[in-house]
């Protein structure tokens, strides 16, 4: 009898040990699984929401986001025409694979005032977007894919990827990390702060005037940059600041006095480069050129000096004159 008592206690003890192991490897997949989704939220194409929650409050064509949402929810948006304000509230996806923000085939949506990041995926996506916005946004990958005249403005972004997209407004972005242009056209990129910018495939037509490139034309995978295509770098008087240029600035107006090559291995016929190149970065609060302090220090000695001269020679004439 004690035996047996002794065997039923030692194979419920195993039982227990293998059920524990099993609970903790089970833990582990579930949090390393890199295919974890969330449930989305869904404004949908009639404008109901679904399902039905009290992390957005609708109020006509005008969608607020009440609560962070904090790995519980990733939102899609397919309803044209309306506005979805964050009001300064965030989407956090850490561990979880999907988009935790898209916009689907919509047109006139404005979405601002968020924070979406932690995702495996893209965090927001403007998908086939057209005259659409995202404003004061933090993200850390915006991917725009296809759609036109969308305008990304007053954001904080990682990275931004613009696919197969055209005639969109990028303005006063901080983009912190990298900005990709792939296969996309006449899109104007002017005041922002970019960490670095490469190009694949066909891009045309597209305009950057007044942006300020922090690594250069080059950053750490300089093979993305060979195909860059018939794009405009200035509008005639002001061009970029580019941190590798070191042209000079004779007359120092800010400008440096010797174009900025940028690269000429996608058209044979055209050669990229910066005619207007900044010799500081835009002052895009103020939206304006900078002139280097040194500069405008020594031209203010010259100035002086002059003024000096000038008076010099005055009174010396009127000396003699006497």
């Amino acid at each position: 009898m004690l035996m047996k008592r002794t065997a039923i206690a030692l194979s419920l003890i195993f039982t227990l040990l293998f059920s524990a192991v099993g609970s903790v490897q089970l833990a582990t997949v579930a949090t390393a699984d890199p295919l974890m989704f969330l449930p989305y939220i869904t404004i949908k194409s009639d404008g109901s929401i679904e399902p039905q929650t009290p992390f957005i409050k609708q109020d006509g064509n005008i969608y607020t986001l009440t609560k962070d949402l904090v790995r519980n929810y990733a939102v899609d948006i397919n309803c044209s025409n309306i506005v979805f304000d964050a009001d300064d509230h965030f989407i956090d996806g850490t561990g979880y694979a999907n988009v935790g923000l898209a916009l689907n085939n919509v047109s006139n949506v404005t979405v601002k005032n968020i924070s979406v990041f932690g995702f495996g995926g893209t965090n927001i996506a403007f998908r086939e977007c057209s005259q659409c916005s995202l404003l004061e946004a933090n993200t850390e990958f915006l991917f725009v894919e296809g759609g036109i005249e969308n305008e990304i403005a007053e954001n904080i972004v990682g990275e931004l990827y613009l696919e197969a997209t055209g005639k969109n407004t990028i303005i006063r972005n901080n983009i912190t990390d990298m900005l990709l242009v792939e296969n996309s056209n006449d899109n104007l990129l002017t005041k922002n702060s970019v960490y670095s910018i490469f190009f694949r495939d066909n891009n045309d037509g597209n305009v950057f005037l007044a942006n300020n490139f922090l690594c250069g034309k080059i950053g750490p995978s300089a093979n993305f940059f060979e195909f860059i295509g018939k794009n405009f770098w200035d509008n005639g008087s002001v061009g970029n600041y580019w941190s590798d240029y070191n042209g000079s600035d004779l007359n120092m107006d800010g400008i440096g006095d010797a174009p900025y090559f940028i690269d000429n291995k996608a058209v044979e016929t055209v050669v990229a480069q910066d005619n207007y190149p900044l010799m500081a970065p835009y002052d895009i609060e103020q939206d304006t050129i900078i002139v280097p302090q040194t500069k405008l220090f020594i031209a203010l000695i010259v100035v002086a000096i002059a003024v000096l001269v000038g008076f010099g020679l005055l009174v010396y004439f009127k000396k003699r004159k006497k």
